[in-house]
């Protein structure tokens, strides 16, 4: 049952939610992803995610013991052996490259299999000035995400009937 007034705050909240997406898409993008303007660190927030129509601590406990006792002997297994096999992998490659190596290095040394994997400098000066923009501009798009997930709880409250969330603090 929808009262003229929430009707009203809606509409609030969602021209909101619009003014606070328009100012996300003013940030700098991130350079592995230049293409999307939209919130980064919502969708990874778990507190962010809304509840459905199922969801309760009741339903939560009996799948959770019906579930865990039939899969906690299996995983064990299960990662025991992968991770014996993972450390007898690492043994191997280690042994591969001691066995290559030059003499200067000695058994036992450490060595860095791969030394520009994933390291920002080696991507080049645009890939690094994009970085710097990104960064520069991570203070304000945490502040206008954490916002726009405040005001996707205040709409969802206001649908749903359910209590409204605590006043965000600035």
């Amino acid at each position: 049952m929808k009262t003229i007034n929430n009707t009203q705050q809606e509409h609030t909240v969602i021209a909101q939610i619009q003014n606070l997406m328009k100012e996300l898409q003013k940030c700098a993008p991130h350079p592995d992803k230049p293409d999307h303007n939209g919130p980064l660190f919502l969708n990874q927030d778990a507190n962010h995610a809304l509840p459905a129509e199922y969801d309760s601590a009741l339903g939560s406990m009996v799948m959770e013991s019906m579930l865990g006792t039939a899969f906690g002997s299996a995983a064990s297994q299960m990662a025991g052996s992968w991770f014996n096999s993972m450390d007898k992998a690492a043994e191997c490659a280690s042994t591969f490259m001691q066995d290559r190596a030059p003499k200067s290095i000695k058994i036992g040394s450490k060595r860095v299999i791969a030394n520009d994997f994933n390291s920002i400098g080696a991507r080049g000066p645009e890939y690094l000035a994009q970085m710097e923009a990104f960064m520069a501009d991570l203070p304000a798009r945490l502040h206008l995400e954490k916002w726009l997930a405040h005001e996707t709880r205040r709409l969802y409250a206001l649908r749903k009937n359910a209590p409204m969330p605590l006043p965000m603090s600035a």
